[in-house]
């Protein structure tokens, strides 16, 4: 790839189109998707934050798509087993601006050994994928990500919840990682996330989604950050609450 001295982030927005907006079809009931949409990425780093069932995984999957990449991850070296569903339906309705057009890379964490295997059946000769296998979920997870982002070339990482794959001390390390490739401003990240400890990256943008669709938020606001305070201020009586609240709601 030609040098550039232009610094990330190179995804600069993304925009939901009117016209292509299915109305009454999943994806197109989640809140951000029922309309027109426009997101600016701002920062070299974005986490996208909220509850279960809010589309974070979907949009991650259909910015992909949007890449040609395959929904189990990879590169577009790594097209593979591509199929259909509700992030592709979404993809057709998106419009990516870039600044410059790099490449992308999609890290799946539930899907690591399928990426890994696949390099391995397509390349025998690679060590460095077999190694993978023989790794724990999260000591391959973490190596293979350390291994991609030490790449010099300009390029977007997509994650979803990486840290389904990594204990909270490896969260720390992946973190190190992200930052290294971030000030060596080569790297742009959109990452879906749960992880208190992933979204207190300093100098990173987050996006809420919710019933109101997605709005750019502090990391003191994000909802599940006053849950994790709650509850560590007394874990047990915060779980005892919890449960004797959700017993009287169903005696009731």
């Amino acid at each position: 790839m030609r040098a550039s001295r232009l610094k990330p982030p190179f995804l600069k927005r993304l925009a939901l189109l009117e016209g292509r907006i299915v109305p009454g079809r999943f994806p197109f009931t989640l809140p951000y998707a029922v309309r027109p949409l426009e997101l600016a990425f701002d920062s070299a780093v974005t986490f996208l934050v909220g509850d279960n069932g809010t589309g974070k995984s979907t949009l991650i999957e259909a910015i992909a798509e949007q890449c040609r990449l395959s929904p189990r991850g990879g590169s577009r070296d790594h097209a593979y087993d591509a199929g259909e569903g509700d992030a592709w339906s979404l993809a057709a309705a998106l419009r990516l601006s870039w600044l410059p057009k790099v490449p992308a890379f999609f890290f799946r964490s539930e899907t690591f050994f399928d990426l890994a295997g696949f390099i391995d059946s397509v390349s025998p000769g690679r060590d460095a994928a077999r190694e993978l296998l023989q790794l724990s979920h999260g000591e391959g997870y973490l190596a293979f990500v350390e291994s991609r982002l030490a790449r010099k070339d300009l390029a977007l990482y997509l994650f979803d919840e990486p840290e389904s794959a990594l204990a909270p001390e490896r969260q720390l390390e992946f973190l190190a990682i992200l930052d290294a490739k971030r000030r060596s401003g080569s790297g742009q990240f959109i990452i879906a996330t749960h992880s208190p400890i992933l979204v207190a990256l300093p100098e990173s943008d987050i996006l809420l989604f919710n019933h109101r669709g997605i709005h750019r938020t502090r990391f003191e606001d994000v909802p599940h950050i006053g849950w994790y305070r709650r509850f560590l201020a007394d874990p047990q009586g915060y779980v005892a609450d919890y449960l004797a609240g959700r017993t009287s709601n169903e005696e009731g």
